[in-house]
Protein backbone atom coordinates (compact mmCIF):
# COMPACT_ATOMS: atom_id res chain seq x y z
CA UNK A 1 0.00 0.00 0.00
CA UNK A 2 1.54 3.70 -0.97
CA UNK A 3 1.74 6.40 1.70
CA UNK A 4 1.80 10.05 1.26
CA UNK A 5 2.79 11.73 4.12
CA UNK A 6 2.60 15.36 4.88
CA UNK A 7 2.77 17.87 7.53
CA UNK A 8 -0.26 19.69 9.05
CA UNK A 9 -1.67 22.99 7.42
CA UNK A 10 0.62 22.34 4.63
CA UNK A 11 -1.20 23.66 1.36
CA UNK A 12 0.41 22.64 -2.35
CA UNK A 13 -0.31 20.29 -5.07
CA UNK A 14 0.16 16.86 -4.51
CA UNK A 15 0.33 14.80 -8.16
CA UNK A 16 -1.47 10.96 -7.86
CA UNK A 17 -1.25 8.75 -10.70
CA UNK A 18 -3.94 6.52 -11.94
CA UNK A 19 -2.43 3.01 -13.16
CA UNK A 20 -3.58 1.40 -15.93
CA UNK A 21 -7.42 2.90 -15.80
CA UNK A 22 -10.09 0.93 -17.62
CA UNK A 23 -11.06 3.33 -20.30
CA UNK A 24 -10.30 7.32 -20.94
CA UNK A 25 -10.74 9.67 -17.89
CA UNK A 26 -9.92 12.95 -19.83
CA UNK A 27 -13.50 14.14 -19.56
CA UNK A 28 -14.56 12.75 -15.91
CA UNK A 29 -15.31 14.65 -12.89
CA UNK A 30 -12.00 13.54 -10.38
CA UNK A 31 -12.53 13.45 -6.26
CA UNK A 32 -10.10 12.77 -4.08
CA UNK A 33 -11.97 11.03 -0.82
CA UNK A 34 -10.18 11.12 2.70
CA UNK A 35 -11.09 9.07 5.41
CA UNK A 36 -9.67 8.69 9.16
CA UNK A 37 -8.28 5.05 9.16
CA UNK A 38 -9.76 4.21 12.40
CA UNK A 39 -13.30 5.23 13.59
CA UNK A 40 -16.45 6.15 11.94
CA UNK A 41 -15.96 9.60 10.75
CA UNK A 42 -17.38 9.30 7.27
CA UNK A 43 -15.01 11.01 4.12
CA UNK A 44 -14.11 14.40 2.93
CA UNK A 45 -14.45 14.76 -0.02
CA UNK A 46 -12.49 16.95 -2.33
CA UNK A 47 -12.22 18.45 -5.87
CA UNK A 48 -9.11 17.43 -7.88
CA UNK A 49 -8.52 18.21 -11.71
CA UNK A 50 -6.85 15.26 -13.78
CA UNK A 51 -4.41 15.27 -16.99
CA UNK A 52 -4.12 12.36 -18.61
CA UNK A 53 -3.48 9.44 -16.13
CA UNK A 54 -1.93 12.14 -13.51
CA UNK A 55 -4.70 13.37 -11.01
CA UNK A 56 -3.72 17.00 -9.02
CA UNK A 57 -5.17 17.60 -6.06
CA UNK A 58 -4.49 21.02 -4.15
CA UNK A 59 -3.98 20.44 -0.15
CA UNK A 60 -5.75 23.25 1.33
CA UNK A 61 -4.39 22.88 4.97
CA UNK A 62 -7.59 21.79 6.70
CA UNK A 63 -6.95 17.82 7.12
CA UNK A 64 -5.75 17.74 11.29
CA UNK A 65 -2.73 15.34 12.33
CA UNK A 66 -3.56 11.56 11.69
CA UNK A 67 -3.83 8.94 10.17
CA UNK A 68 -5.83 8.54 7.05
CA UNK A 69 -7.15 6.03 4.03
CA UNK A 70 -7.43 7.57 0.38
CA UNK A 71 -8.89 6.78 -2.71
CA UNK A 72 -9.46 8.93 -6.15
CA UNK A 73 -12.40 8.28 -8.06
CA UNK A 74 -13.68 9.75 -11.17
CA UNK A 75 -16.81 10.02 -12.77
CA UNK A 76 -16.93 9.81 -16.53
CA UNK A 77 -20.71 9.65 -17.76
CA UNK A 78 -22.33 7.19 -16.00
CA UNK A 79 -19.01 5.22 -15.04
CA UNK A 80 -17.10 5.53 -12.00
CA UNK A 81 -13.35 4.47 -11.87
CA UNK A 82 -11.83 4.23 -8.58
CA UNK A 83 -7.94 4.29 -7.85
CA UNK A 84 -6.00 2.64 -6.38
CA UNK A 85 -8.22 -0.23 -7.68
CA UNK A 86 -6.89 -2.72 -5.21
CA UNK A 87 -6.99 -1.48 -1.98
CA UNK A 88 -6.56 2.41 -0.44
CA UNK A 89 -3.40 4.45 0.09
CA UNK A 90 -2.05 5.99 3.48
CA UNK A 91 -2.52 9.46 4.01
CA UNK A 92 -0.46 10.32 6.99
CA UNK A 93 -0.72 14.03 8.74
CA UNK A 94 2.46 14.93 10.81
CA UNK A 95 2.75 17.46 13.00
CA UNK A 96 4.75 20.03 11.91
CA UNK A 97 7.06 22.74 14.07
CA UNK A 98 5.18 25.81 13.27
Amino acid sequence: MDTLTVKRGDKHDVKLLIGNPPMDLSAGVTKVHVKPSTGTDPAQVFNATLSGNEVLWSLDGTLPVGNYLLEVQVTVGGFIVTAPNDGMMNLIVMQDLA
